[in-house]
């Protein structure tokens, strides 16, 4: 599958889960462009509060959602989400963007999270986007299995489990990447897919076609090793 493919999927994706997460919204939230939860705001929110950037509910449903400082609770659902830092069980949303992540699972459509600390994100695509004139990427991830239906692209990653059609990271220390076409800088573990690259390996790559550009043994079919 062609990039353009997988962009279009993920957008495709990214718009179905938007009308779900808005219809589940309540009505206020659906009628509001923005709801920011500010520096300096002090208002009530759905079975929670917002106060000076920080914004703590047990469960927080919203359309699209701004957080300046941080997220306190068991769950928040909403279409966009963003926040500096979120403490959560779990993050569903079409985009989630928040600066950090900490806790249990994420699932979204479009996963721009700076650095996850978690167990598990599931998404239709990861890597960066501009939004308000910024741009957000995906840098870190730090948890046990990430699951993306189409790119997943990241500078670090280390835990178990990476599996998407498409994997790009800069950094890869883990028991397994698994894709169709997986291209990785520095990989340390066991790289699974139709066609693996790297440029320094420290583990192995079983795939039809196996790249490794630092070892004197560069391209191999079924199965290369090599350890740097």
């Amino acid at each position: 599958m062609k990039p353009a493919t997988h962009e279009l999927a993920a957008l495709v994706l990214v718009a179905a889960l938007t009308l779900v997460m808005l219809s589940a919204s309540p009505a206020w939230a659906k009628s509001m462009p923005l709801l920011k939860c500010g520096r300096d705001s002090n208002h009530p929110a759905l079975l929670g509060w917002c106060y000076d950037g920080t914004m703590v509910a047990p469960v927080h449903l919203t359309g699209f959602q701004v957080i300046k400082r941080r997220f306190i609770g068991l769950a928040e659902v909403g279409g966009f989400v963003a926040s500096e830092n979120t403490y959560s069980v779990a993050q569903l949303g079409a985009v989630l963007a928040n600066g950090r992540f900490f806790g249990g699972i994420q699932v979204g459509g479009y996963l721009l999270t700076s650095s996850f600390y978690g167990l598990a994100q599931i998404g239709g695509w990861v890597g960066s986007a501009k939004f308000f004139m910024s741009r957000v990427r995906a840098r870190r991830f730090r948890g046990v299995v990430q699951v993306i239906l189409g790119l997943a692209k990241v500078d670090d990653f280390i835990g178990l489990i990476q599996f998407a059609p498409v994997t790009r990271v800069k950094s890869f220390i883990g028991l397994a990447q698994v894709g169709i076409y997986n291209h990785t800088d520095e990989l340390t573990g066991l790289q699974i897919g139709l066609v693996n690259r790297v440029r320094r390996l420290r583990g192995i790559q079983i795939g039809l076609v196996n790249i490794v550009e630092d070892s004197p043994l560069r391209v191999m079919p079924i199965i290369n090793a090599y350890w740097y």
